[in-house]
């Protein structure tokens, strides 16, 4: 079976420009909400673009869908295509946007045969001061302003809908505080040689929520053999005298286990 696409980058990149324009259109209500949602009309697009990213956030419940789709009925069930729903009151506010289609790779030999499949992973791109932009990423359930996802970060995006001689950008590749995980560990040694170990371990980003949906399934009673375990795969030989989780409901921040 032989699959044909645009010839060009230039093409494939127009062929996504256009398929956004379905994504454009916004109801009434849709136009009212971004108004609101976006602010000021005289503040910074990247200000007002953060401020309809906080509102998809916390109106939209991430579920499947096509992301250059019409987001109305998204909009009305509070469920569906962030990144549908995000552009379209983007949109509707005035904001100018980019889509930018993401591949984890910096190798440019596969851009020699242009493939339409190459670039899957959507952005969205902003434009800050002094050409720097502001990267939107709401392919997932964790969503937080100023993250991308670690694999994204550093590849090459393909731009929709620019017409240049080369319609590619890089991916920011700058390291998130919101990233995996941090430890803290204060030691006191006695004088007999044994050791006193306060632990604390901070999870944050996707893996922050993944433990935290897990933890809110197990029994209080089961909670120290978790301490347990965790001590154990830090220091082999130790033993936990009993440990609390921190921040279990509170998504917006690390869940910590001390």
């Amino acid at each position: 079976v032989w699959v044909s696409s645009p010839l060009t980058w230039n093409e494939i990149s127009e062929s996504y420009g256009n398929a956004t324009f379905a994504v454009r259109r916004a109801t009434a209500a849709m136009r009212a909400a971004a108004r609101k949602a976006a602010g000021p009309a005289g503040a910074r697009p990247a200000v007002r673009a953060r401020r309809v990213f906080r509102w998809v956030v916390h109106h939209i419940h991430p579920a499947a869908g096509p992301a250059l789709a019409p987001a109305r009925q998204a909009f009305v069930d509070g469920s569906g295509n962030r990144i549908a729903v995000f552009l379209a009151l983007l949109s509707a506010a005035h904001v100018r946007w980019q889509l930018v289609l993401a591949r984890p790779f910096t190798d440019h030999s596969t851009l020699e045969i242009p493939n339409i499949f190459s670039f899957q992973y959507p952005l969205v791109r902003v434009q800050g001061k002094g050409g720097h932009g502001d990267w939107f990423d709401l392919n997932s359930d964790f969503a937080r302003a100023g993250y991308v996802n670690p694999a994204f970060r550093g590849g090459t995006a393909l731009v929709a809908g620019v017409p240049q001689d080369s319609p590619f950008l890089t991916v920011p590749a700058a390291a998130s505080p919101l990233d995996e995980l941090a430890t803290d560990a204060a030691i006191q040694v006695h004088a007999n040689g044994d050791a006193s170990l306060t632990l604390t371990l901070h999870f944050r980003g996707p893996l922050g929520q993944e433990i935290r949906r897990t933890l809110q399934s197990v029994p209080a009673a089961q909670l120290p053999q978790i301490y347990q375990q965790v001590l154990l795969r830090n220091y082999p030989n130790a033993t936990s005298s009993g440990g609390k989780v921190v921040g279990l409901n509170a998504r917006d921040h690390a869940l910590s286990i001390v």
